[in-house]
């Protein structure tokens, strides 16, 4: 049996990348042994020599940089802001533009006028732009700073609801028995329909 308390956990520590230099070094010895058979233990080794206290690069990256020299002209990552043209990580956003966010802006703002019941309210699973959830919500959070707004029921009281609500309190106390108090259903509830009537969870707005 071990306890916990001598499990050591082991984190390994972030791996640096590769400094422009290192990555112009790999490149350039690729070039001059390319073609032969040991040009990866080569590279390797030339560049074990050159910097001792870098990690020495594998196979697949060396690769990795020789085509990124051939196809993108540049050594540096491609995320990065000192590669050629434009820097961004991973596949491009093309359904955020300018003009996606101002129809998003435009269709909430309509909603906003609309009625509770109204069956066209937009939202981020369902909106008449096509947009995926994701980016509706994207650019909702991020690009509009808009945010998400609940309908709360609030009860209309009138002046004699004071006196009902008291001969309805004095009614149970006095003329409801036992039997009937069990057959009684209480709930926090405020209105059971079955009419079609608005559902408060289903009712949000965006707006700033």
């Amino acid at each position: 049996f071990t306890s916990t308390r001598d499990i050591k956990v082991r984190m390994n520590p972030p791996i640096n990348q590769y400094t422009p230099e290192e990555r112009n070094f790999m490149m350039m010895a690729y070039q001059n042994h390319r073609g032969k058979a040991s040009c990866i233990m080569k590279v390797q080794e030339k560049f074990r020599d050159k910097f001792p206290n870098s990690r020495v690069p594998p196979q697949k990256t060396i690769n990795r940089i020789w085509k990124k020299q051939n196809t993108a002209f540049t050594v540096h990552n491609l995320n990065s802001k000192t590669s050629p043209g434009d820097s961004h990580s991973g596949r491009k956003r093309s359904a955020i533009t300018p003009e996606s966010i101002q129809a998003v802006q435009d269709m909430l703002d309509r909603d906003c006028e609309k009625e509770n019941d109204d069956p066209n309210i937009n939202s981020c699973r369902r909106n008449e732009l096509g947009l995926s959830a994701a980016t509706m919500s994207r650019i909702i959070n991020h690009h509009l700073n808009y945010h998400c707004y609940k309908m709360i029921k609030c009860h209309a009281l009138k002046e004699t609801d004071l006196d009902r609500r008291r001969r309805f309190a004095d009614h149970v106390l006095t003329t409801m028995t036992e039997a009937d108090l069990l057959n009684t259903a209480f709930s926090d509830e405020a209105t059971f329909t079955m009419d079609g009537m608005v559902n408060s969870q289903n009712v949000r707005r965006y707006a700033k």
